[in-house]
């Protein structure tokens, strides 16, 4: 028989093989699952990925936010940098005041001093300078933290680490000081100016003297300033700003005049400019909704500093209580002292470093101020306004046409009140006529009094101060239509010549 076959009468046994794939469908419990169509199963997987970026972005997001908290402050607005290194050892108040000054002391002060190239050389020239000499340095955080302390109303002398950056600075000083090359360098200028400065905010005006005159001493055993490069150009700045500001110091400080003593309720005696970026605290946006529309777009766009908002709020509040010319015996001497108060706190102003159209909208309120007189109080602009006009008529004939709104808008009523004051004036300087000329031949607005006065009506602008300029205006035209009349004529009396020439 064949192997591998049965016969008839042999019984067949049946072997059942076991693998591990029969074994697992064989025993394998049940899913509960449903089964889901291929539609459904794709949607599912489509929410799952979408939950899942979803859930990225929202970290990503929190992180973003987190980290914007970290770098910006809502009290001070500091900035944080882990890898900012530092000339001098990097404690915490040391990071704080570095971040201080980034954030708020270079913004709100710097801009003043801008010119072609560097819209703030705070920023741009003096802390990459700062970061490069260890006293300079120092001397910043120094003046930093007084400041700040002062904002939030604390002492500044009791405080240990201003007390310790401010002896540090002092003993690197000394140092200097005996070193022939560095007792006049620019650092060691920069360092007496900002130590001087510290005085001023302390109010420590006796300090102060003692370190613009050491100032001085060095400006001219290095022959002055020669060089004509940015950095130049902002260090001479700074010595100006500093010599201006000090030199009204020390004169109200010897003057035995009350009204003078006193002037700088405004300005308050520990401040330097300080220009704002949005958001404006309560107080700021307060005072803007009171001035004129004009002056409060100049304040929204940043282009006016805290002092000159505050100054304006006085100057609305004075214009409120003008009535018509001329005013009653009680009112004037009551309104009087008042202006004079702001006249002196306006001449403060002129000393302190502020922007190209903030000097000369101060020049426009100065001009303003002598119209007042003029008008309401019936004092007349005789000899003793000589120097002060004059000075207003250089400065009208050395601006440049201003483009830019809304400081074009700001220009037009600076000149109009300047052009009007010297036309009130019995002793105008010689060259007077020649700024409400180029006034009319700068701007195209001019060349109609409806279309101008639209323009000034944004600022102060009483009906009587209005009278005024309008005189003026008028004649101002028709010099400039007998000036046009008398070039025509001499053109046609040389053609004759010239043909005769040719």
């Amino acid at each position: 028989m064949p192997v591998g076959t049965a016969g008839p009468g042999d019984s067949l046994m049946v072997v059942d093989v076991v693998t591990p794939q029969t074994w697992i469908r064989q025993y394998q419990p049940k899913s509960r699952r449903v089964a889901l169509s291929l539609r459904r199963r794709a949607t599912i997987v489509k929410s799952k990925r979408h939950k899942a970026i979803k859930s990225q972005e929202l970290i990503f997001q929190k992180l973003l936010e987190s980290q914007f908290l970290t770098r910006r402050s809502a009290t001070i607005g500091a900035q944080f940098d882990p890898f900012q290194s530092f000339p001098v050892s990097s404690a915490p108040a040391v990071s704080h005041m570095a971040q201080y000054f980034l954030q708020v002391w270079g913004p709100q002060h710097g801009r003043a001093f801008a010119f072609d190239g560097h819209e703030n050389p705070y920023l741009s020239l003096l802390w990459p300078f700062a970061l490069q000499t260890d006293i300079y340095f120092e001397a910043l955080v120094a003046l930093c933290r007084g400041t700040l302390l002062i904002t939030q109303k604390r002492s500044a002398i009791q405080d240990q680490p201003f007390a310790l950056h401010r002896a540090n600075v002092m003993t690197k000083l000394r140092r200097r000081l005996q070193d022939p090359d560095k007792c006049a360098d620019d650092a060691t200028i920069l360092v007496v100016a900002t130590l001087g400065t510290i005085d001023y905010i302390l109010g420590d005006h006796h300090a102060a003297t003692a370190h613009v005159t050491g100032m001085r001493q060095m400006i001219k055993i290095r022959g002055g300033f020669k060089g004509d490069s940015p950095w130049e150009h902002l260090l001479q700045s700074n010595v100006v700003a500093y010599e201006s500001l000090w030199s009204f110091l020390f004169a109200a400080d010897t003057t035995s005049n009350e009204t003078i003593r006193k002037a700088g309720q405004i300005l308050q005696n520990s401040e330097l400019t300080t220009y704002l970026t949005h958001p404006f605290p309560p107080d700021v946006c307060e005072m803007l909704a009171k001035v004129p529309r004009g002056f409060s777009d100049l304040g929204l766009d940043g282009i006016l500093s805290l002092q000159i908002i505050r100054l304006l709020t006085d100057f609305t509040h004075l214009s409120g209580k003008l009535g018509p010319a001329p005013l009653e015996a009680s009112l004037e001497m009551k309104l009087r002292p008042e202006v004079q108060g702001l006249l002196e706190d306006l001449h403060r102003l002129s000393t302190l470093q502020t922007t190209a159209t903030e000097r000369f909208l101060t020049n426009g309120i100065l001009a303003y101020c002598y119209l007042i007189r003029s008008i309401y109080f019936d004092d007349e602009l005789t000899g003793f306004y000589e120097n002060a006009l004059k000075i207003l008529t250089e400065s009208a004939l050395k601006q440049p046409s201003c483009t830019k709104l809304p400081d074009r808008k700001c220009y037009l009523w600076s000149y109009m009140m300047i052009c009007t004051t010297l036309a009130n004036s019995l002793h105008p300087p010689t060259e007077w006529r020649s700024v409400m000329q180029m006034f009319l031949r700068t701007y195209p607005e001019t060349n109609s009094w409806k279309t101008l006065k639209r323009d000034l009506e944004t600022f102060f602008w009483e009906d009587d101060v209005a009278q005024r300029c309008e005189l003026a205006y008028a004649d101002g035209i028709r010099m400039k239509k007998e000036e046009s009349k008398a070039k025509a004529v001499v053109r046609q009396t040389t053609v004759p010549i010239r043909n005769v020439i040719l």
